[in-house]
Parts: structure tokens; sequence; C-alpha cells
């Protein structure tokens, strides 16, 4: 396959890396979390760990190394679970990506049960209750997906009677 081709920008020299302090036991820390998340995503123990073994927080930690400590977890669980999705989508088949309620993750992100309770309907339900008290109004609803207009995913029919669960201050 014959690929485009395109020069890369000369960067005449890198920012200095910056150094967390206890960076290898919050590093530990977030693997915990993310196994405790994710750990029935994977059909075995060594799935997981070949995951985990990616090291997906390290980048964050060092990226935002003045990030408040409990800020970075958040962080760090949200982008961790987002590479899991990620490889699942980039590998998994079809009726996988169905069974881990992939195309459910919009719905719950706006604060509808999770249905299928699925790992990552899990995850993404307990990251959007932990973040939800934390972020300004305006940021979440950004975040926020008319699930209707989701590829894959069929609009909800009218008189539905699954309302989202408010977990939180609701702003209009």
């Amino acid at each position: 396959m014959d690929y485009p081709r395109f020069r890369m920008p000369l960067f005449p020299r890198f920012a200095p890396a910056r150094r967390r302090p206890g960076l290898e036991a919050l590093e530990r820390h977030c693997a915990a979390r993310l196994a405790e998340l994710l750990g029935d995503a994977y059909d075995s123990r060594e799935e997981l760990e070949a995951f985990l073994e990616h090291r997906t927080s390290l980048w964050n930690l060092l990226t935002y190394a003045d990030a408040r400590e409990d800020r970075i977890e958040l962080v760090c669980a949200w982008i961790d679970v987002l590479f899991a999705i990620d490889d699942v989508l980039a590998h998994a088949p079809a009726a996988k990506i169905r069974e881990l309620g992939i195309h459910d993750l919009p719905a719950v992100i706006d604060g509808w049960p999770p249905t299928p309770a699925t790992a990552f309907t899990r995850a993404f339900q307990r990251l959007r209750e932990q973040t939800l008290p934390l972020a300004p109004p305006r940021v979440w609803q950004r975040s926020r997906v008319d699930p209707a207009r989701v590829p894959g995913r069929l609009p909800r029919r009218a008189g539905s009677h699954r309302q989202p669960r408010r977990t939180g201050p609701v702003h209009l």
C-alpha cells in the first residue's frame, strides 16, 4: 500500500521532562485501580497483565506532573479505560464489542444506568460518579453525547420508561 508522505517540522529542543515525587507508588496504585475497574473485561488474568504492561498511566503521570494526586489518579483511570476500549475496538470481533457494552458507554456518561452491566459500563459509571462533582457544569456538558447520533446505536423509543439517574446537580 502506498501511504502519503510528509515531513515533520524540526523541533529545536524538547521541554525537559518533569519528575513527580512518589511516581512509582502512584503508578502501582493506578495499575491496581485499573485492574479492579476492568478485571472482568479480560478473558484471563494473563490478558489483563499484558494490558497493564503497557503502563498507560505513566504517560499521564509524567505529562501532568503538577496535577494534584487525587485528580491525576482520576485522569489516569479515564485514559487507561479509554486505552482498553481502543484495544477492544481494534482487535475484538463485533460480537465481543456488543457483549462488553461498548456502544452503551455514551448513555452511561449521560447518566443512564448501565445496560448491560459489563466491566466497561460499570467502570464508566464509577468514573462518571467520581468526576461529576469535580467538573464544572460547562465542562461536563461538553462531554454529553446524544445517544441517537452514535453510530451503531438504536435511538431511544418514545415513551421509554428508563430515565437518566441523577447523581449530581442538574445544569441546563
